[in-house]
């Protein structure tokens, strides 16, 4: 039987235009965010706070067009000048709203601020993600707000959480500051924030890999990978809404990683792996997506995120001194990382996208793309398989470390690159 599937597809895809102006709230929300933070630290701390009413009319709000449909009767708060206790009240009309230069900016992205977290808000609870649809290049608009969102969010969390906590739990009530800190201090803190930040994402992805996948007949049976619902077989299958958004949440990830782990992150003895483990899964996440394996990528996801959790509070554990529970997660780390990347992830899934695709795909109809397809994922696949093993003979080496030091988590195997001639990787 053929199917009409380009009639089939214009019919059911979500309206990308829609879909392309929601998420320009986001974006813009977070550039408003750094426009503030930037304006908060160039403005002297002592200011006159001043009440500014905007009414909806294109000129009250300069040349904003995005403005004046949102800003019916709303207020906000601004600073504007140096000075006291002393309050003022900027003119209600309109023409010495504009005459203010200087508050109309402000107030503009305090207004822009608050318009933009509350349609994030009204956009999202709006949404059917549970709409199906086939897979388009399009969707790929949504990767630069994550892109964006994650070294974002990681800074503001660096700065005010993870600092305060790891300084707490390393040195202890008392000791978080210090005037002439000593760079190995310095090291220790940095570290305990990178385990801080990855534990949050791993944690993170899995609950949204988990919500998006368990109620999912391919969650559980690995054929349904390639068939259904219906007469869908791959690759003619579409996308659920929410499917579609782990994808970008998991590709914006590690497409950020692959910078931060250059310019960020402490630089490592097997930096090359892990960068060839974050440019293997960005491009993995991102063809996956395009070639239609997204249901199998989604439990991918879900395999990997649930071991990194374990690890990063194993690691920080070890940072804090918290021995007994560092050797806790570091016993669960291994066993996970057995089961799921060692076991299940090459006998069912790497078994059903060599062999059990096989069975539904239909050479017919995909004579080119579909050897294509299959080849090029697989062996992505396969590549990332050999990446669990070589992690896995590190994870041994420090097990049998452990074994030797009593119980006792030894420290990472690998080896901070400027000490690396301290160290015998």
């Amino acid at each position: 039987m053929v199917k009409d599937s380009t009639k089939t597809e214009d019919v059911c895809t979500t309206k990308m235009d829609d879909v392309t102006t929601s998420l320009a709230w986001p974006v813009m929300w977070l550039v408003t965010q750094q426009r503030r933070m930037m304006w908060q630290v160039t403005q002297p701390r002592s200011t006159t706070w001043w009440h500014v009413e905007l009414f909806e009319d294109r000129h009250d709000v300069g040349t904003n067009p995005l403005l004046s449909h949102f800003a019916s009767a709303a207020i906000t708060y601004i600073c504007m000048f140096d000075g006291r206790s002393k309050k003022g009240r900027v003119g209600e009309n309109n023409e010495q709203v504009i005459k203010k230069k200087t508050g109309v900016g402000v107030a503009r992205v305090q207004l822009e601020d608050r318009v933009c977290s509350a349609r994030i808000i009204k956009v999202v609870s709006s949404m059917d993600w549970e709409q199906e649809s086939y897979p388009q290049y399009e969707d790929f608009v949504v990767l630069p707000f994550f892109i964006i969102f994650f070294p974002t969010v990681r800074y503001f969390l660096d700065r005010f959480v993870f600092e305060k906590v790891g300084r707490r739990l390393i040195f202890g009530k008392g000791m978080q500051v210090v005037v002439n800190e000593t760079e190995e201090r310095k090291k220790k803190i940095r570290k305990f924030k990178e385990s801080a930040w990855k534990c949050v994402y791993f944690l993170s992805a899995e609950i949204f890999a988990v919500a998006v996948t368990y109620n999912e007949p391919w969650f559980t049976n690995t054929k349904y990978f390639w068939q259904g619902p219906g007469d869908q077989a791959w690759p003619d299958q579409k996308y659920k809404l929410k499917l579609k958004g782990l994808y970008m949440y998991a590709g914006g990830f590690y497409t950020y990683s692959i910078f931060a782990l250059i310019f960020w992150e402490t630089r490592r003895s097997d930096f090359g792996v892990s960068m060839g483990h974050h440019v293997v899964s960005s491009i993995l996440i991102m063809l996956s997506y395009v070639l239609r394996f997204a249901r199998v990528g989604s439990v991918v996801l879900a395999l990997h995120d649930a071991t990194d959790v374990f690890l990063e509070v194993g690691k920080m554990s070890k940072y804090s001194g918290a021995e007994k529970l560092a050797s806790c997660s570091f016993v669960l780390f291994v066993l996970f990382w057995i089961l799921l990347r060692l076991i299940y992830f090459p006998f069912w899934i790497l078994w059903s996208t060599s062999y059990e695709i096989i069975q539904v795909f239909d050479m017919e109809e995909h004579k080119v793309d579909g050897p294509i397809y299959y080849y090029v994922f697989n062996s992505l696949l396969f590549s990332l398989l050999v990446l669990h093993i070589y992690w896995w003979v590190l994870m041994f080496r420090m097990l049998v470390g452990q074994i030797k030091a009593g119980g006792q988590v030894s420290e990472d195997v690998r080896s901070d690159s400027e000490d690396e001639d301290l160290h015998e990787d």
